[in-house]
């Protein structure tokens, strides 16, 4: 795998790379995409290249980066496509205003890329909290599977 094309190449340490991706993808955040206040939810693409596609990107490696910005699809922007170390080749962090131009923009972005892609929307969690109509998770009446009462 060739690292020289992602900016944390030099970072060695584990902690300072997730921090500066987290900072480069705005975790956490929706973002407003401009049309009558709606936000646009994160969505996180775990890639698995396929032996078409590690081929590929041997014989060049910013193929990764062209797929990337080949896609087009309204409503959704690319925050940015990353190395990752594990089970997964890549992973792809994308705003898009709702799952089916998440879906549209995950097939196109495959179907370049030559890979396999998990599509997960990324629900911040201060979504999490009590609003007024939710469970707030963190006042549970009676203990998760697994733990005790106290």
């Amino acid at each position: 795998m060739v690292f020289g094309v992602y900016p944390t190449a030099g970072i060695h340490d584990d902690a300072a790379q997730a921090r500066y991706w987290a900072r480069q993808a705005g975790a956490g955040r929706t973002r407003q995409n401009g049309k009558d206040g709606e936000s646009e939810m994160q969505y996180i693409l775990l890639v698995r290249l396929t032996p078409e596609g590690i081929d590929a990107t041997l014989e060049n490696p910013q193929m990764p980066l062209e797929a990337e910005r080949g896609v087009s699809v309204p409503g959704v922007s690319a925050l940015g496509i990353y190395a990752v170390l594990g089970p997964y080749d890549f992973t792809a962090i994308i705003d898009a205003p709702d799952n089916d131009s998440a879906a549209r923009w995950s097939i196109a972005f495959s179907s370049k890329i030559r890979g396999e892609i998990t599509t997960m929307p990324a629900v911040p969690i201060s979504h999490l909290q009590d609003r007024g109509g939710g469970v707030d998770v963190g006042e549970t009446s009676e203990p998760l599977p697994g733990q005790t009462g106290s």
